[in-house]
This record gives C-alpha cells, sequence and structure tokens, in this order.
C-alpha cells in the first residue's frame, strides 16, 4: 500500500515539483496550498503517513503551526519541514523537527522522506481490530 503525504507548499512550481518527485516513488501525495487547507485534508483522510510543510505560506497558518495542529490531532507523524529560509532549529510539540533546505534535488527530497518516516516503518504495526 501507498504511503501517503500530506503536502503543504504555498508556491504551486516547488508544489508539483514535490508531487512529481514523491509520486514517481509510489507516494500518494495530498497537495495544500496553505496549513488551513492541509488541516481540512487531514480531517477528511483520517491521517497521514507523513507531513511535508513549508514554513512560511504566506497569510494564515505557517508550516510550524501546522505541525503543531497536527501533531495535536495524530501524535507521532512524522513530519519533514521544508524553507528556503531558517532562522533557528524548526520545532513542534516541544521537539525538534526534520528539516530540508530549498532548494533541494529530487535525490535529497526521497532520502530525507524515507529518513522521517524509517522509524515509523520499525515499529511494530497497531492491529486492525
Amino acid at each position: 500500500m501507498a504511503r501517503s503525504v500530506l503536502l503543504a507548499e504555498d508556491d504551486e512550481i516547488v508544489s508539483l515539483v514535490v508531487q512529481d518527485v514523491l509520486r514517481r516513488e509510489g507516494f500518494l501525495v495530498v497537495p495544500a496550498c496553505s496549513g488551513e487547507e492541509a488541516l481540512q485534508f487531514l480531517h477528511q483522510l483520517a491521517g497521514v503517513d507523513v507531513l511535508v510543510t513549508d514554513i512560511y505560506m504566506g497569510k494564515g497558518m505557517s508550516g510550524i503551526e501546522l505541525a503543531e495542529r497536527v501533531l495535536e490531532i495524530h501524535p507521532g507523524t512524522p513530519v519533514l519541514v521544508i524553507s528556503a529560509h531558517l532562522e533557528s532549529t524548526p520545532i513542534a510539540s516541544g521537539k525538534p523537527l526534520p528539516f530540508l533546505a530549498k532548494p533541494f534535488s529530487a535525490d535529497t527530497l526521497v532520502r530525507r522522506v524515507g529518513e522521517v518516516l524509517a522509524p515509523m516503518a520499525e515499529a511494530p504495526l497497531a492491529s486492525a481490530g
């Protein structure tokens, strides 16, 4: 079964490139152009395997605020923060978040998403019961 990625990115070009790269790797990508839209999708999906979010998305919720909300709703959801501008280590729910600086290569994106998902792959599966 394909791993799902909730992608919150307001730059249309970056969003399309990330979607293309991750879909070629077999991921199901749900794109959102704002934190608010990402939360709406999250409620419809009842969870995702990983959140990939830009830090700065114009007006409205930042990527860090989005990560906080996602982790409140679904604790333990892996988060990868992407940004061209980083002033300090991104933190959500009191923990530092993995970060990927823009611009990045397709290979680097795939590697970082895999690294963020790796602890989930090692965790025992919950019963469907």
